[in-house]
């Protein structure tokens, strides 16, 4: 599935072999033609689909090439997942997610739905001593996008207490059986 020329052809024909597995489209090493080529395919399979856009990646490290992209599609069955990844300091990611949701309200209006996650969770709890605190910022990092974009379709998403990226954790794909 992640083959650099096949990768896309293999996705949509993985995802047309399973039909209850949601559809996300594969940014990564992708051009905006492939980009168009999934949100074609699984138009075409009419099923909805979602967009994740991690901070750090990308084409300028924007995503609005993509966003444009996708927001030229002719329905609504869409949506972003806006991922801060996993930071001690996710505050400072704010402005970065602002420019992705305000993009997307300028260009669809309010109705695309945009889900805001990340993780502040310790990576180590060494030099954690009892009655210390870590500080967890997810939900402030949130409530500052929802005070900043008023008209904007957010939800909240929660990467629970996982940990971050670099830790050997296999690839999970989770498929419903109905």
């Amino acid at each position: 599935l992640i083959d650099d020329e096949e990768g896309v052809s293999n996705w949509i024909e993985f995802l047309h072999e399973h039909e209850n597995a949601s559809p996300c489209i594969q940014v990564y090493r992708g051009t905006e033609e492939a980009v168009r080529q999934q949100i074609s395919a699984f138009t075409e399979m009419d099923r909805p689909f979602l967009v994740r856009l991690t901070h750090g990646g990308g084409p300028g490290h924007d995503w609005s090439e993509i966003v444009d992209v996708v927001c030229q599609t002719d329905h609504s069955n869409f949506g972003f997942v806006i991922d801060f990844e996993w930071s001690k300091d996710l505050i400072s990611r704010i402005e970065w997610a602002d420019r992705i949701v305000k993009r997307v309200v300028d260009l669809r209006g309010d109705g695309i739905p945009m889900c805001i996650n990340g993780s502040s969770f310790p990576n180590s709890f060494t030099g954690i001593e009892s009655g210390d605190m870590a500080p967890i910022v997810e939900r402030l990092a949130f409530n500052n996008l929802v005070a900043n974009n008023n008209q904007a379709r957010l939800i909240y998403g929660d990467w629970a207490s996982s940990r971050p990226r670099g830790e050997s954790i296999p690839i999970k794909h989770e498929i419903p059986p109905r």
